[in-house]
Order: C-alpha cells, then structure tokens, then sequence
C-alpha cells in the first residue's frame, strides 16, 4: 500500500441509514484497487468506516464471533444480504409486468423497465420481455 501521503481519491464513511450499501462498496473497492491496499488493511479499512450504527449491526451479525475475526468477503457479504435481501421473482415479475408508463419519454419508461428486470430472472429472455413489456406498457396505441 502507498504511504499515507501518496493516497489517490477518497472514500466516506458508510452510512447504514442513508447509504446504498452496493454503490459504496463498489467505490471502496476501486479505492482500495487503486491504493494497492493489501487484504488485511482492506478489512481494517472497511471496518472503520462503517458508521457506529452499521458496524452494532455488523457485530451483531458476526456472532458469537467479532467482526475482526471474518474475511472481508465475509463481512461484505453479510452486511450485503442484510441490506439487500434476495426478492421473490414472481413478486418482482408482477410489479415488471404491472408497470405502465406515465409521464416519461420512451427512454426513460425503457430505462425503468431495465432496472426492474434485474430481479425478476429473464435469463436469456430479457430482450423479449423488455420488448413485449414496452408495447405492452407505453401510452402511445400507434405504436
């Protein structure tokens, strides 16, 4: 790892209350990529900049073991699943196949019809659903 001195970018503390645990990961990670960070700083790191709230809850999910004590993959993926819990495909197929579009341009009810696929596990499929959800949903009847 560089010295302190010579540290390139930045990375905020993670705030269990307003952060997007997934986006602030991925900014640690390019942040540690780029330092040259080795694994065991990388879990100190991490650790540290949980906020005081978010790492109770790490503790908590971590016993009868400390955090310390577990991989950076671990605490990673502990706090990822806490945070993001797996969705039921037929519940997020029905929100998928639900969605109409409102006032938004045909860009951005595509835009929204991508993001809501992600869960819904398409597989292969997904460019026929998006299709088939596009003429489905839009406003517009000439289409």
């Amino acid at each position: 790892m560089a010295n302190k001195g010579s540290m390139v970018g930045h990375v905020y503390e993670f705030k269990l209350k307003e952060d997007d645990f997934n986006g602030w990961v991925e900014r640690f990670e390019l942040y540690i990529q780029l330092n040259e960070v080795n694994t065991h700083k990388k879990k100190l790191l991490f650790l540290t900049l949980i906020d005081n709230e978010g790492y109770s809850l790490l503790r908590d999910l971590c016993l009868p073991v400390k955090p310390l004590d577990k991989s950076y993959d671990n605490l990673k993926t502990l706090l990822s699943e806490y945070m993001n819990p797996k969705p039921n495909v037929v519940t997020e197929r029905f929100k998928f196949k639900e969605r109409r579009q409102g006032n938004e341009t045909i860009i951005q009810f595509v835009a929204v019809l991508k993001k809501m696929s992600e869960f819904c596990g398409f597989g292969t499929h997904l460019e026929d659903a998006l299709r088939d959800q596009l003429v489905w949903g839009i406003k517009d009847q000439n289409i």
